[in-house]
């Protein structure tokens, strides 16, 4: 795909410019959503907006509504059926910015696609290995939860010396998992789901709430609670939730024994999928 939106306009990836003094070039100040589309439908596409607007209230900038949106969605739709919609957010800076200046100029948005991992008509959920990250994860008060920058940094890192790895689980300095590189971890054990509680810095994750949200119509509960590597066993079900991923079910654990089956993440996954189908194939 050699098509960007910015600012509503579509460019050639060749072609496409931003102004080259940035909060993102400068100060890492910088917001991106990643939003799955499925044959030109954006799914939960008002929760992650509403995310986005929460990250720019930080940041204190000024929102404007993005009414090309729904065009550029339907422009990559003609490429590619189901895709990962990413928007991403810089606001433009004066020739004599410095970290004490601080601009009321609206973001610059850009709006790119990038292919799914998963696609709904695959029946089963994605299969993968995971590693656990040589770095430990920042504290919620190092850091506001909804910002992730940091993980997307050190997953990088992660990833380039272990290319088999699909995911990866972020362990804080008392062995608790905290989260996954790019989607939230959910332990699987003696019939229920745990997922890290978000007071330990997990980013909020929209397909995680409606996870839970499906899966009580089986009676699968999710919950909150503190877990680390060291309670998995064989037995258990590791898999994680995400936008890009769907349900990605974990074999391998870095050096622990092949995990069970994807049973809850094959039931998750189903209910996924019809959600999807409902929702926007329908």
């Amino acid at each position: 795909m050699d098509s960007i939106f910015i600012q509503g306009h579509r460019w050639t990836t060749a072609q496409a410019k931003i102004p080259f003094l940035n909060s993102g070039l400068l100060f890492g100040e910088i917001l991106f959503e990643s939003i799955p589309v499925y044959l030109g439908t954006a799914l939960f596409l008002e929760d992650h907006l509403d995310r986005l607007k929460q990250g720019c209230a930080f940041l204190n900038w000024p929102l404007t509504p993005l009414p090309w949106l729904h065009q550029a969605i339907q422009w990559f739709s003609r490429f590619q059926p189901c895709f990962l919609l990413r928007i991403t957010m810089v606001q433009p800076l004066k020739k004599n910015a410095s970290p004490r200046f601080f601009s009321t100029t609206p973001p610059w948005v850009i709006a790119s696609c990038r292919p799914l991992l998963h696609h709904p008509f695959q029946f089963n959920p994605i299969q993968g290995e995971a590693g656990i990250s040589a770095w430990h994860a920042i504290s919620p008060q190092a850091m506001p939860t909804h910002f992730k920058l940091p993980w997307y940094l050190t997953a990088r890192h992660s990833f380039q010396k272990n290319p088999q790895w699909s995911e990866t689980l972020k362990i804080n300095a008392q062995g608790h998992v905290v989260d996954g590189a790019w989607a939230c971890p959910c332990w699987a054990h003696h019939h229920r789901i745990y997922v890290p509680p978000q007071a330990l810095g997990r980013l909020p994750s929209i397909t995680l709430s409606k996870m839970i949200t499906l899966g009580r119509s089986l009676g699968i509960l999710i919950q909150e609670k503190p877990w680390s590597i060291r309670d998995i066993q064989a037995k258990d079900e590791l898999f994680f939730v995400g936008s890009g991923v769907g349900v990605l079910s974990i074999q391998k654990l870095q050096t622990h024994l092949p995990l069970a089956p994807p049973r809850f993440a094959l039931r998750l996954w189903q209910l996924y999928r019809h959600h999807i189908f409902t929702t926007c194939l329908a």
